[in-house]
């Protein structure tokens, strides 16, 4: 919802400038959208419901989120080209999947919420000694890599047009 305001007040005529309040309260709960990925960790065999559809009940939503996280990207960065540029567009989005895996790797490893950045602020203080950590930067990297390929298959079917032929 963040995303599509913040493009209808940019369409409206509003100044880039006046939406950076909306853009960082977005890039705060970006990561929200992918991190039910990570619920695949609580897949477990049991006797009593088969695996796949435990897989199913997680990738259906985990694909939704997604979708929609890449959707609410593509609305930013598509604000975004219109004031930087097509490079500089490109740059900010991979850096927003990597602050947003890093996002998952607070959530999941260390059980941060995203209102915890509003609620409590002190907690970014334990930012310092969290970036270095190993496990960290390993899953951060891997998220990344994953969102950033995953994110270019999406926006190339977007960007994609059929042309009929008569």
């Amino acid at each position: 919802m963040l995303s599509v305001v913040l493009y209808d007040r940019h369409r409206a005529g509003a100044r880039l400038r006046s939406l950076l309040p909306l853009a960082a309260l977005w890039l705060l709960f970006l990561p929200n959208a992918p991190y039910i990925l990570t619920d695949f960790k609580h897949l477990f065999p049991s006797p009593v419901v088969p695996l796949w559809v435990d897989v199913v009940v997680i990738a259906a939503p985990a694909w939704t989120g997604m979708l929609l996280g890449f959707l609410s990207l593509y609305l930013v960065q598509s604000v975004l080209r219109q004031h930087v540029g097509p490079r500089v567009t490109w740059t900010a989005a991979v850096a927003v999947l990597g602050l947003a895996s890093f996002g998952i790797y607070l959530g999941r490893v260390l059980r941060w919420n995203s209102w915890d950045v509003i609620a409590n602020p002190r907690i970014l203080s334990d930012l310092g000694s969290v970036v270095v950590d190993p496990r960290a930067i390993g899953m951060t990297v891997l998220l990344s890599g994953f969102l950033t390929l995953s994110y270019l298959v999406v926006y190339a079917f977007m960007r994609f047009e059929v042309v009929e032929e008569r």
